[in-house]
């Protein structure tokens, strides 16, 4: 399997989305059998990018490499994704808090570092880039 890597700083600005296979940074050939636990919406769809900051630990650390379905746009149920909040390309918790009509759901950003509060954003406020479907553990 060909996975395409991103510069997740150079697609972090405002209203900027994984980009293009074209603008990959990398490309990294994987066998099919090391994704055999995968769940995605297509292995096609999978993308690699490095994870920045704090707010994530002890889940996600600085510099670690993430695996990501692109495909997976829509929060469906709760877990890690990449977003686009309105103010950058964020690996966060999501967790879907539903409202009276579609319309008014919210969903709740959330980091497992304590130091960061977690903070409520209309859906159609957050671009979802992903869902986080593994990360690289180097030992």
């Amino acid at each position: 399997m060909r996975i395409p890597e991103y510069d997740v700083q150079a697609a972090a600005g405002a209203g900027l989305e994984v980009p293009d296979l074209q603008d990959a940074s990398r490309i990294w050939t994987l066998p099919r059998s090391a994704l055999a636990g995968v769940r995605a919406t297509s292995l096609n769809n999978l993308a690699i990018v490095t994870v920045a900051g704090e707010s994530m630990i002890p889940d996600y650390l600085p510099g670690e490499k993430v695996l990501v379905d692109v495909g997976d746009r829509a929060v469906s149920h709760d877990g890690a994704y990449i977003i686009h909040n309105r103010y950058g390309l964020v690996v966060k918790m999501v967790q879907i808090i539903p409202g009276s009509s579609p319309e008014q759901d919210v969903l709740r950003i959330i980091s497992k570092n304590p130091d960061y509060s977690p903070y409520d954003q209309p859906v159609v406020d957050v671009m979802i880039q992903g869902r986080v479907v593994g990360k690289w553990v180097w030992k």
